[in-house]
């Protein structure tokens, strides 16, 4: 995080970007905080990193734009490799309301070619597609999860299959 942050720190000041300073200063230290406290156990330090995730796009969204939207499905990806499907879909909806509200509010509006510029067309569109593709990333990650997990019992019933074969053919 820091070799990410300091640089984006000291970019934001050299261009007077000043609201992005405290969403890197909170980041790291609370990035800080989760390294120091080994008393939390694994799953309240996932969701912890997975908010922090979530406070960074979401920061970087009002701050500069709607092109940081990308910085969304990374708590996604994180929960369905981390914590599994259901969690990962809880962050991609979570992820699809903050752009409704970020949208609806004028925070982070979507500029479509084609719709007005201040409708809730737009929104309602980007938000959409941002959750279909979410959820195709998170379902093709979490079935390839599965897919590996079970992948070594496979290849057991198979060695197991070819060894039953050769003794046959012995």
């Amino acid at each position: 995080g820091s070799i990410v942050a300091i640089p984006s720190i000291v970019l934001a000041v050299r261009n007077n970007l000043w609201s992005i300073l405290p969403i890197d200063l909170v980041a790291l230290g609370w990035v800080a905080a989760l390294w120091r406290l080994r008393s939390l156990s694994y799953r309240p330090k996932v969701i912890h990193f997975i908010a922090i995730v979530f406070t960074v796009a979401i920061g970087l969204m009002v701050n500069v734009g709607y092109v940081a939207q990308i910085f969304l499905i990374a708590p996604s990806v994180f929960a369905v490799v981390l914590l599994g499907m259901r969690p990962a879909l809880v962050a991609v909806a979570a992820s699809g309301f903050a752009l409704l509200v970020l949208g609806f509010t004028g925070l982070a509006r979507p500029e479509l070619a084609g719709f007005p510029k201040d409708g809730a067309a737009p929104t309602i569109l980007a938000m959409a597609n941002f959750v279909f593709l979410g959820t195709l990333i998170i379902v093709c990650c979490g079935t390839l999860l599965r897919k590996l997990t079970t992948s070594p019992a496979d290849l057991d019933v198979f060695a197991a299959s070819l060894e039953g074969g050769k003794k046959a053919l012995h």
